[in-house]
């Protein structure tokens, strides 16, 4: 402040009084200075208002340091990654009060609060088009609770191939399953000809593999046999059985 006085041209030559000097100050404060400048001084009157007692007062604001800007705030606020110890309330609670000061857009708070997020959360948090930084709060402790995304522990080459293997088989299983639970039961509906849908039987070898027993030709609602240990998988091998059975029927016949 001192140095910006002795550069001034004006100043040049002249005694000014410490209210001028004040005035002189005052009148070029700019962002958070100015707001904090409108209400710092309330109380004192115009004339009693000089140049040593701003300075003080904004050496115990704003400290010795030069005074950042809302694009330095800003950027800090973006580079502020959540800590493995903060809650998400506490996280925003951070980001408002490196906003306090400056005017910061609610879009923007949403982004520092994403981009801060461990990358599952920031995903859900793309995903649920939260619109202000209390939303994002209030989905991050709905589905993980107060505190961060817990990592999964490293896994061993045996591990992801026993899970690889079960997921296949599951992947089967389930695709049995939707296949049986939407099948008809005795007809099943096809679009043929000008008058719209016709009703067309269904034959033994259309029918899924039954749940229960696991065999074809019904389905496990209709089943009246007790369930029968390993049905699942015998029900999987005869179906592969059948599969590969028509494309070898196939592939001979375009052989032919």
């Amino acid at each position: 402040m001192e140095r910006y006085i002795a550069a001034d041209g004006r100043m040049k030559g002249i005694a000014w009084p410490e209210h001028l000097q004040h005035v002189l100050i005052a009148d070029r404060l700019k962002g958070r200075a100015a707001k904090w400048y409108s209400h710092a001084l309330k109380g004192v009157k115009e004339d009693d208002r000089t140049y040593t007692m701003l300075k003080e007062r904004m050496v115990g604001a704003f400290g010795l340091h030069p005074m950042r800007t809302s694009d330095t705030i800003k950027a800090d606020m973006i580079s502020r990654a959540k800590r493995a110890n903060e809650t998400w309330q506490e996280y925003a609670e951070v980001l408002y009060a490196m906003a306090e000061g400056i005017t910061v857009p609610e879009a923007w708070l949403v982004a520092c609060f994403t981009k801060g997020a461990e990358p599952a959360a920031a995903k859900d948090l793309h995903m649920g088009k939260v619109k202000t930084m209390l939303e994002g709060v209030q989905l991050l402790e709905l589905l993980y609770g107060d505190n961060a995304v817990q990592e999964d522990e490293a896994l061993s080459a045996k591990d992801l191939k026993m899970i690889e293997t079960m997921d296949k088989k599951m992947t089967e299983t389930m695709t049995v399953m939707c296949r049986m639970i939407a099948s008809p039961t005795k007809w099943r509906w096809t679009k043929e000809g000008p008058d719209g849908e016709k009703p067309a039987k269904r034959y033994r070898t259309d029918r899924q593999t039954c749940w229960n027993c696991g065999t074809l030709g019904h389905v496990a609602t209709e089943c009246t046999l007790p369930e029968v240990p390993g049905a699942i998988e015998k029900g999987l091998e005869e179906l592969k059985k059948k599969k590969a059975a028509k494309a070898a029927t196939g592939w001979a016949a375009g052989k032919e």
